[in-house]
């Protein structure tokens, strides 16, 4: 099974599915220290960096794609937070995502 990780963080999917024979087929995560530690234990698997930056093309040279996987930013939803919903700046990523799920699903259905 061959799954694209957005948001990765420092990819606790990948620790849960790896003993099950699940393969990353790549990630997206911009931050520099979980960048560092994707870096560090999957170094064959390429960090594609914003999901706003992630285009079809790259999604196609990938390969095949089982499974999209992700957690997007949800401060702009929360009750603490400035409320603006998926017009906020960091919630708003949620659209960035399922584009790429749709590009995903386009090639390998």
């Amino acid at each position: 099974m061959g799954y694209l990780s957005l948001f990765s963080g420092i990819e606790a999917a990948t620790v849960t599915w790896h003993p099950l024979g699940w393969t990353p087929a790549g990630f997206a995560e911009i931050e520099p220290f979980p960048s560092a530690v994707l870096e560090h234990h999957y170094p064959d698997v390429p960090n594609l960096g914003s999901v706003t930056d992630i285009t079809e093309a790259m999604i196609l040279k990938l390969g095949p794609i089982d499974l999209v996987v992700f957690g997007s930013p949800c401060q702009d939803l929360s009750e603490a937070g400035k409320r603006k919903g998926f017009d906020g700046e960091r919630s708003g990523l949620f659209f960035a995502a399922i584009q790429i799920i749709r590009w995903a699903r386009k090639y390998y259905k």
